[in-house]
């Protein structure tokens, strides 16, 4: 179990690079060719997810779902085939063409037929439409959600978003519907927000028995899914602010610090999903001294890496509602100073935890000598 959680925690974070690494990286180049890049970063990370499920289907090995979802159930079923052809075939042509398009864009400007370049944002349409249409069924047909199919999906809407930059009155367009994005951004930060902070306050509303159980860990679990949408929702939105406004983002310190913050976010997630949370429920506060040294290294983890990401929401909302007239360095610099703040606080809470731990272990121990 654990080498496949490796493997997986291994995939998230090279998708995670590639996803705000690609981003913040356009972000330096000129804003003529900046979206090419972006869409180049996000069609190699949608093909790396689609070349995934394809080696785990071909194999018939688990598709494990970072927020305890069973992909198994989405990737299998009626609806994973278009026209008797798997959607994981299909998701690897289509992010290869846009790959190599995007690419041929980049290296050979204007090079290619105006029909080929209408055809290749037909295609971002289609692909947009289809992820829509994959994502009902997964929310309204099947009731279960595939982190792996969502992540490809996201990948695919903003290819879209990204690539209307090329179209004409396509920027008037985004511009007439920013109302519409800024809801559904700030509806994001409220679920996100309320989400991180409710799920911490549960997580040590739960310690008052020394223990995490099966039915806590599934509430946590389902708060989880509810961020990890948040999320997604805040990213979609903003890129369908961000495109219009491309330049002005861009040049932007707050900006790119709070796009830091949401990659920290997302990194955290696939943390304590991925590697943290299936040894949660081992971690018997009651048995004292018994407890592996590695299950204590786990839960100093659980309470940093939460910490962070808490501390990360609120950052992230701070940045998008407050004018802060500061450069890129120095709000940099604050920020990775709140984390370390956050990290000395989480490891003083763990320790306060553990000495209450101790106290009750001893308390027990005497009850039963008596």
């Amino acid at each position: 179990m654990l080498k496949t959680i490796q493997k997986n925690i291994f995939l998230y974070l090279l998708l995670i690079t590639i996803g705000f690494g690609g981003f913040l990286f356009s972000t330096t180049l000129s804003a003529s060719i900046s979206h090419y890049a972006f869409i180049i970063a996000l069609s190699f990370g949608g093909f790396m997810v689609a070349l995934y499920i394809f080696y785990k289907k071909k194999f018939n090995k688990e598709l494990v779902c970072p927020v305890g979802s069973n992909c198994n159930t989405v990737i299998y079923s009626e609806y994973s085939k278009f026209l008797g052809i798997n959607l994981e075939y299909l998701g690897m042509l289509y992010y290869v063409t846009i790959f190599a398009s995007y690419l041929t864009y980049l290296t050979l400007p204007g090079q290619l037929p105006p029909i080929v370049v209408e055809l290749i944002f037909l295609l971002t349409v289609g692909a947009f439409i289809f992820s829509l249409y994959l994502l009902s069924v997964q929310g309204f047909l099947l009731k279960q959600w595939c982190m792996w199919c969502l992540l490809s999906a996201v990948f695919s809407i903003i290819i879209f978003i990204i690539a209307l930059r090329g179209v004409e009155l396509a920027d008037i367009i985004l511009t007439g519907l920013e109302p519409m994005f800024s809801l559904l951004y700030f509806f994001g930060f409220a679920f996100g927000v309320g989400g991180s902070t409710v799920a911490a306050f549960l997580f040590l509303k739960s310690l008052r028995d020394y223990k995490v159980s099966e039915s806590e860990l599934g509430i946590l679990r389902t708060i989880a899914e509810v961020i990890w949408f948040a999320l997604i929702l805040i990213l979609v939105s903003q890129f369908a602010i961000y495109i219009p406004n491309i330049q002005e983002f861009n040049s932007s310190p707050q900006f790119l610090v709070k796009m830091i913050a949401l990659g920290i976010i997302t990194l955290s997630g696939v943390v304590v999903n991925l590697v943290l949370a299936p040894y949660v429920s081992s971690i018997d506060f009651d048995e004292g001294s018994k407890i592996p040294d590695l299950l204590h290294d786990y839960r100093k983890a659980i309470f940093i890496v939460s910490a962070i990401s808490l501390i990360s929401w609120y950052s992230a909302f701070a940045l998008s509602v407050v004018e802060i007239d500061y450069g890129f360095n120095m709000l940099a610099s604050g920020y990775v100073s709140l984390l370390a703040l956050a990290a000395i606080v989480a490891l003083r809470v763990e320790k306060r935890v553990s000495h209450m731990i101790g106290l009750f272990n001893e308390d027990d121990q005497k009850s039963v000598q008596v």
